[in-house]
């Protein structure tokens, strides 16, 4: 904008950080639709505050703060059943109801259920079980969740026998 001199990039844990940071130096040069400052967020987790000051000709100061949430912890996935190892008997039922357990600090966008290395179900919303008909045979599941900041994770694999 008119009068520009310089800005700065400066960043606080929280809602309302009672310290702040500085990203990188000072900048002279204004910016135009383009790239701020880079703020390397390894090892960080959860709410901060972004911060920009401008400072302009006449000595005035304004400043503009958004809150941005980081995650950098991809989400945990198990499947408690079936049990690796099980085995199920056709001819005492007809499906059991797969189970997985999808924890994540931020949020948790999709979990797809994997079975015999074919994604045949997703759901966006807990819980994340699904109804499967028994087949005879060796069967291997596994479930991906996806978090809402893009991780991904793959549980360890769960075989079972069904017999007949």
């Amino acid at each position: 904008g008119e009068g520009f001199v310089s800005y700065r990039l400066q960043v606080g844990a929280g809602l309302n950080p009672l310290s702040w940071q500085q990203i990188g130096e000072d900048q002279s040069e204004p910016v135009e639709e383009g790239i701020l400052g880079v703020w390397d967020t390894t090892g960080l987790e959860g709410l901060y505050a972004l911060r920009l000051v401008v400072q302009r000709e006449n000595q005035a100061i304004e400043t503009v703060v958004t809150q941005i949430t980081i995650d950098n912890t991809p989400p945990q996935v198990t499947i408690p059943y079936p049990v690796d190892g099980q085995i199920f008997s056709l001819a005492e039922q007809a499906e059991i109801t797969l189970q997985a357990d999808v924890q994540d600090g931020i949020g948790v966008r999709q979990v797809v259920w994997i079975v015999d290395s074919e994604e045949i179900s997703d759901r966006s919303q807990p819980p994340y079980t699904l109804s499967w008909p028994l087949k005879i045979g060796e069967h291997t599941f596994e479930v991906k969740a996806y978090d809402v900041a893009g991780h991904v994770t793959y549980s360890e694999p769960t075989k079972i026998t069904v017999e007949p």
